[in-house]
């Protein structure tokens, strides 16, 4: 018989769950963080949270080449799998997809609306 206990709080990270390759409960095991140089003076970070509930949240921040943080935002969404896509939805009815996902270790790459991503989880 095959037994599977989920703790009712409010991260993935309590699950207990009887197989760690499956998919999802990787995808929630982490928090993704994603940076660049978005130009000379500005970099740009996101932060993206999986709940098993189909739930998640998208942080997104700016900083400038002092470190401050000059524009941030923090969107909750809906999420599932599609295959190998995972269809992000939006309060604001736009939609992401994040296609040919692939998830080793803490890393989780792939192309976030049409551009090379690669998240490192933490």
């Amino acid at each position: 018989m095959l037994l599977v206990a989920v703790l009712a709080l409010s991260s993935c990270h309590v699950e207990i769950h009887d197989d760690p390759y499956d998919p999802t409960h990787h995808l929630c095991s982490y928090v993704w963080h994603d940076s660049w140089r978005e130009d000379r003076y500005t970099d740009g970070h996101q932060e993206l949270r999986f709940f098993p509930d189909g739930t998640g949240i998208d942080d997104l921040w700016f900083e400038d080449e002092w470190g401050d943080v000059f524009q941030s935002s923090s969107v909750r969404f809906y999420w599932s799998w599609r295959g190998s896509t995972i269809r992000m939805e939006y309060p604001d009815g736009a939609s992401s997809f994040f296609d040919n996902v692939r998830l080793d270790h803490n890393w989780l790459e792939g192309y976030l609306n049409d551009t090379w991503v690669d998240f490192e989880g933490y």
